[in-house]
């Protein structure tokens, strides 16, 4: 039996939410928070789906000592 070749099309679909989803736990991440915390957030940020900020962008880059 031949696969069918259905394109990038069911791909991109699928990439919109993974890269939303990516974004919206990137802006609810704080330092120092664990996983779970992270979880918790992220069940609170649902309630408002198209609130993404960047709140890491202060203008300068932060050193990791």
């Amino acid at each position: 039996m031949k696969q069918k070749n259905s394109g990038p099309l069911p791909w991109l679909l699928l990439a919109v939410p993974v890269l939303w989803a990516g974004a919206a736990l990137a802006s609810g991440y704080q330092e120092g928070m664990t996983v779970f915390d992270l979880m918790g957030r992220f069940s609170v940020m649902l309630e408002r789906p198209f609130a993404i900020h960047c709140p890491h962008s202060s203008g300068g880059r932060k050193s990791v000592a």
